[in-house]
């Protein structure tokens, strides 16, 4: 009874002794070169994306550092990794088919054509725009600040720190909560203290002692140490 179990806890030291070899021999690339038959299971191991020998490679394989997937942006041609805006314009993510390089995704404000290009909605505000029956370019999402209008146009809401008005200009449904918090009254009134603001003139604004830098409020003192008073220029 005790030789079977020994025997049995040998055989699962041996085991375990493998696996370890087969990783290190993997991660060391001694195996690099070799015939890859049987391989393959080992070699899908994933890395991290600045382990990759090849530029802007996200996924590559350990046998031979094939790139599997690029980082956004890039699409895999063979073995490298393509700039989708190297081809096309104000592509965010694209694909190659063929050789050739299609875009799959395009900035805000544009829409993907048929040929796979980008074409600018060609609309003041528009984040996302898409073919009609006849042909023509109409918006369905416009970017923040502003509410999509019956006739398609992108107007601006009335409160300056409201983010969205879906049912009127003058009434918010959602404030930009970094400057201000939205009211019962669907109005951005209470300015984040917290983050530097302050009621001026009927909206929020930095207070004293804060600039506007980066599209945010930042404290003087942050900008430089044992400052009060600054200004951006």
């Amino acid at each position: 009874m005790r030789r079977q179990l020994w025997s049995t806890r040998a055989m699962v030291l041996a085991i375990v002794s493998i696996i370890f070899y087969i990783i290190l021999v993997a991660d060391t690339g001694i195996l690099r070169g070799m015939p890859r038959v049987g391989l393959e299971t080992m070699s899908l191991v994933e890395r991290k994306c600045d382990q990759c020998n090849t530029d802007n490679c996200c996924k590559c394989r350990f046998s031979d550092d094939g790139c599997q997937t690029c980082k956004p942006g890039f699409a895999l041609n063979g073995k490298t990794c393509e700039a989708c805006n190297s081809t096309h314009a104000n592509c965010l993510a694209c694909e190659v088919v063929s050789s050739k390089k299609m875009c799959t995704k395009c900035k805000p404000g544009f829409l993907l054509g048929k040929d796979g290009t980008c074409v600018s909605c060609q609309q003041a505000n528009c984040e996302h725009c898409k073919y009609a029956e006849d042909g023509s370019k109409v918006c369905f999402e416009c970017s923040p600040f502003h509410q999509l209008s019956k006739n398609g146009a992108c107007l601006r809401c009335t409160d300056p720190n409201c983010m969205e008005c879906s049912s009127s200009l003058n009434m918010c449904d959602k404030c930009d909560t970094q400057v201000a918090e939205l009211s019962s009254a669907g109005t951005c009134e209470t300015c984040n203290t917290q983050n530097g603001y302050e009621r001026v003139g009927g909206r929020c604004e930095c207070r004293k002692g804060y600039v506007t830098k980066d599209q945010a409020c930042r404290s003087c003192t942050e900008l430089l140490p044992g400052c009060q008073k600054c200004e951006v220029h």
